[in-house]
């Protein structure tokens, strides 16, 4: 958490939760998160996500209510196979350049009786991460030739 928080020139940096996800060869029974993989590009939160995040900055980690209105606000996801090598969804990345968040995006929300693994008792609402793609939709890019992709196919455990 300390090297990110110094990587992105931060004050504070907080972890908000971790969920294991996979593919069906580590699936439990059903469509959980364990086994659950969305099979396309996306971004687990979108600018509707922003309240929540605050609301949580102050009700979960004691940020004084105006910090956490104000402040600048990075939301940082880590990505890694866990188990097995990730042939059939590698990490892709957007180059942000060539993306327009109005124009080449489309909101999406997940069916709400979907598992997606959260299965500690719930929080307060100000307290709690916000369910990606739950509370507010998630975002993800639409086709365009001008996107400029990075894919980390095949990617094992130890990258």
């Amino acid at each position: 958490l300390e090297t990110v928080r110094l990587a992105a020139g931060a004050k504070k940096a907080f972890w908000l939760s971790h969920i294991r996800r996979g593919e069906p060869a580590v699936r439990k029974v059903g469509t959980v998160a364990d086994g659950y993989v969305v099979g396309f590009a996306h971004a687990d939160y979108g600018p509707e996500n922003e309240t929540q995040f605050r609301q949580v900055l102050a009700g979960r980690y004691d940020v004084e209510e105006n910090e956490a209105a104000t402040c600048g606000l990075s939301v940082v996801n880590l990505w890694a196979p866990v188990n097995r090598t990730a042939y059939r969804h590698p990490l892709a990345m957007l180059d942000c350049t060539t993306f327009n968040m109005q124009t080449d995006s489309v909101r999406y929300l997940l069916d709400p009786l979907l598992d997606t693994g959260y299965y500690a008792p719930p929080r307060p609402h100000n307290q709690r991460v916000p369910i990606a793609a739950k509370d507010c939709p998630a975002v993800a890019p639409v086709y365009r030739e001008s996107h400029s992709w990075v894919y980390l196919s095949d990617m094992t455990e130890e990258e």
